[in-house]
């Protein structure tokens, strides 16, 4: 799926929280698709990410840096998987990935 993104930046664009990003998706896609995942993972990014699907949403190649985001969040070794919740979260999460977490996992 990485392969198809052409940079076109409409993720990066429309994600509402882009501007207080270390890292804008668009960015972390190029860098996962040319194999530098270590420097995604230790973005605060991936944990700024609150998983509005809007990046998704305006992907004309459908890929999805959200779900990158959240790849990357389970992999990071930071996570803890809450009973009951499909979803990784941290213990020191920003309320709006709790919620957006709680609404994945119904």
């Amino acid at each position: 799926m990485l392969e198809r993104c052409m940079q076109c930046g409409r993720c990066s664009a429309s994600c509402p929280v882009a501007p207080l990003m270390d890292m804008p998706p668009h960015q972390w896609v190029y860098r996962a698709k040319n194999g530098d995942a270590k420097a995604v993972g230790q973005a605060q990014a991936i944990w700024s990410c609150i998983s509005c699907l809007c990046c998704e949403a305006r992907c004309p190649r459908g890929v999805k840096p959200a779900q990158i985001a959240e790849e990357m969040r389970a992999a990071s070794g930071k996570v803890v998987l809450l009973e009951g919740l499909s979803q990784h979260v941290t213990e020191n999460m920003p309320q709006q990935l709790l919620v957006a977490a709680l609404r994945k996992a119904r």
